[in-house]
């Protein structure tokens, strides 16, 4: 039986990419959506399996861990609540038995962070980190598509 691959943020700009990456080197894969879409409906048609949740309430979280044992977690920046979310995940994460969480944070993480942003994203690793799961950490520098938004006319 393979091990199923949780992606968490799967209709996202770095999520859809994973899904696919994933799917083609033969993972079983569950995408965690937020609700029905065009976006939601091409996973499926990629071979994903999709169920709505939501990571910031405990019992959602458990329901779509079942079975996992690896997770891939981007949280979209312009929500709020992502230590909360962080922390049902790494909590639904640890009791489920899961292997390993890649996280997407970024580059800019630390303690002393002016931001709110991104000192929250230092506090979700924290939590990632203390949970025992063991967490690999992506930190971008810059995504090229945010220079080209911001630049255009």
């Amino acid at each position: 039986m393979k091990s199923k691959t949780l992606i968490i943020g799967a209709t996202g700009k770095t999520g859809m990419p994973v899904v696919e990456q994933a799917l083609a080197s033969g993972q079983d894969v569950r995408a965690v959506i937020r609700r029905e879409d065009e976006r939601s409906s091409r996973l499926r048609s990629l071979g994903a399996e999709t169920v709505i949740g939501d990571v910031h309430n405990i019992q959602s979280v458990r329901a779509f861990m079942t079975g996992v044992s690896k997770l891939y977690f981007s949280y979209p920046t312009h929500l709020t609540g992502l230590v909360e979310a962080t922390a049902n995940i790494a909590t639904a994460a640890k009791d489920e038995g899961v292997k390993a969480i890649v996280n997407m944070s970024q580059i800019s993480v630390r303690e002393n962070a002016r931001s709110k942003l991104t000192h929250q994203h230092w506090l979700s690793e924290k939590i990632l980190d203390w949970s025992g799961v063991g967490a690999i950490h992506i930190r971008p520098n810059y995504f090229m598509e945010n220079m080209l938004l911001f630049n255009a006319q």
